[in-house]
């Protein structure tokens, strides 16, 4: 009878996992852990936490992975080279006597694009572009004094004034992209183009023109006299150089990307252009006229008249169509 109860006390008292040397590893012995085990050494069945494992953790990591190729795949760098033409003209702010035309013009350039995702990028590129502008009076006077010379007033009259302007200039662009998707895509861009002068030019052709001295003191205006180039000249072209300065100008494009394969594309669109700043350069000295008058020896000097007081301040404006390749 001693016997007995000696085992039902045993068998009730002792822990489950008793004979295990390391309560904290019963997840590890071949019997299943009593409740009392389980609070105590905290810890649980493998085949539970492997459970767990798969079910949170696995998807968690699978989600990631896809987003994170999402993300990969989003990053497409596009190159493309294209060309425009239309309206590219340098504009100018000039007196009612003077009209000024825009000229046709164009331009080149080689274009790259980074697409942070497939709709939005960012383009910047090198572009090289034409632009002109015509400048023409039917009559025209200029008059200035010479305090050097007796005080003369030298007088200008122009008849049949045409002057033509061509620059060369290359800019840089920045602009913010938009594209919808699939394999034809309209884009549009919008942003800022700095521009730099690389070349200019004008030839002037004047139908005719009458040069003459005013003496105020003695009221007397002296013409021909050839000596002292005081005297008509019909049909007086020149020609020289155009000085410009820096461009900053807003840009704006919209068209569709045809897709001509998996990464080859072609782009035809319109384009806008409007110069924000004047790119005539400041004078550096007096006021400069189209026609400069030496009474030693009697020689004239000719000039631009983006050189002179007639206009002070000029823009680059250019719209029309685009056409390139993109891969």
């Amino acid at each position: 009878m001693k016997h007995i109860i000696k085992r039902i006390i045993i068998g009730r008292g002792a822990p489950a996992c008793a004979p295990t040397p390391t309560p904290r590893h019963c997840g590890l012995d071949p019997q299943p852990p009593t409740l009392l085990h389980c609070y105590i050494g905290r810890a649980y069945p493998a085949p539970t936490f492997l459970h767990w494992a798969t079910a949170r953790v696995a998807p968690t990591l699978i989600v990631c992975l896809l987003l994170a190729t999402t993300y990969v795949q989003a990053q497409t760098h596009e190159f493309s080279v294209y060309g425009n033409g239309g309206l590219s003209s340098i504009q100018y702010s000039a007196p009612t006597s003077m009209k000024v035309a825009g000229g046709v013009g164009g331009g080149a350039g080689f274009g790259y694009t980074y697409f942070m995702t497939p709709q939005w990028g960012i383009s910047t590129g090198l572009e090289f572009s034409l632009a002109s502008a015509t400048l023409t009076a039917d009559k025209y006077q200029e008059k200035y004094e010479l305090p050097s010379f007796h005080n003369m007033t030298f007088i200008s009259d122009f008849v049949g004034y045409e002057e033509k302007q061509s620059a060369t200039y290359l800019h840089i662009p920045l602009m913010l992209r938009f594209q919808t998707t699939g394999t034809h895509r309209f884009q549009v861009g919008a942003g800022l183009k700095l521009g730099f002068a690389l070349s200019g030019s004008y030839d002037v052709a004047i139908k005719s023109l009458t040069t003459s001295g005013y003496f105020p003191k003695t009221e007397i205006t002296v013409v021909d006299e050839s000596q002292h180039a005081l005297t008509t000249y019909p049909n007086v072209p020149y020609s020289g150089d155009l000085s410009l300065g820096l461009n900053v100008g807003i840009a704006i494009d919209a068209g569709m990307r045809w897709g001509l394969s998996e990464k080859l594309g072609l782009y035809t669109g319109v384009f806008l252009d409007y110069g924000v700043v004047n790119i005539l350069p400041s004078p550096t000295g007096p006021n400069i006229h189209i026609v400069e008058y030496d009474p030693n020896p009697g020689k004239l000097t000719y000039n631009s008249a983006s050189t002179t007081q007639l206009l002070d301040k000029a823009t680059l404006f250019s719209v029309g169509v685009k056409v390139g390749l993109a891969f």
